[in-house]
């Protein structure tokens, strides 16, 4: 019984034809190798295309709040309003997005320092008096109510449209995890719980997983910063 095969290869530029004799088991392993390249090839495209997409996202993520931010500058200004909004189909977006971002102020006070991401600070610091009241910034659940080594006590809620927002160094909470709460209810008094120099309240956003600077969604803060960018 005849184990081996010929393989023909054709020259075209030359006009010359190659025979290759190969055995049945080596023809196997050379087509799995190339049937392995070919997966390989694929999902390396793949893997690159999709590395890509979620880059892409990220950045959308990030620049969605400051658009409508920008937006919300121009109505305030009276640059624009609802009339031109709607000839470019962005007044129902925007209305929506306002209705469920976390736009409200939690404390009152201002912004004494703000995002260092090298130094693993992915929000802003609140100066305010001790046992200040903390408001939710938008409706939402109530995912952590605990406390942490260094941000103290702290709360963390999940709000539509994947936002979440978390505050830290409380003196109090009075929510507890798994309880839903409305825009502007307190949660609890600000502090200087955990590793904390004195009395402010930490104040996180995110959408996903992508950090969200509070001064371009609360208009308060970006007026009330004394901190070093």
């Amino acid at each position: 019984m005849n184990n081996k095969y010929s393989i023909a290869i054709f020259n075209n530029l030359k006009h010359k034809t190659y025979a290759i004799n190969i055995s049945k088991s080596a023809l196997l392993v050379l087509l799995t190798t190339i049937i392995i390249f070919m997966i390989y090839s694929i999902n390396i495209i793949y893997l690159f295309h999709n590395k890509t997409a979620n880059t892409e996202i990220q950045k959308l993520n990030v620049l969605e709040p400051k658009l409508n931010t920008f937006i919300a500058h121009l109505i305030e200004n009276q640059i624009v309003n609802d009339t031109i909004l709607k000839e470019f189909n962005l007044l129902d977006h925007h209305v929506e997005y306002t209705n469920l971002v976390p736009v409200a102020m939690p404390v009152i006070g201002f912004v004494s320092k703000g995002i260092e991401t090298k130094k693993l600070h992915n929000g802003i610091d609140i100066a305010c008096t001790f046992n200040a009241k903390v408001h939710a910034t938008q409706k939402g659940l109530i995912v952590f109510s605990d406390e942490l080594k260094i941000l103290g006590k702290t709360i963390i809620i999940a709000h539509p449209n994947q936002f979440f927002s978390l505050y830290a160094h409380l003196n109090k909470s009075i929510v507890s995890a798994q309880t839903y709460v409305d825009k502007n209810q307190i949660i609890g008094f600000a502090g200087e719980s955990g590793d904390s120099d004195g009395p402010h309240l930490h104040f996180e956003i995110w959408k996903n997983h992508n950090i969200i600077d509070p001064r371009n969604l609360i208009e308060e803060y970006r007026i009330k910063d004394v901190s070093i960018r």
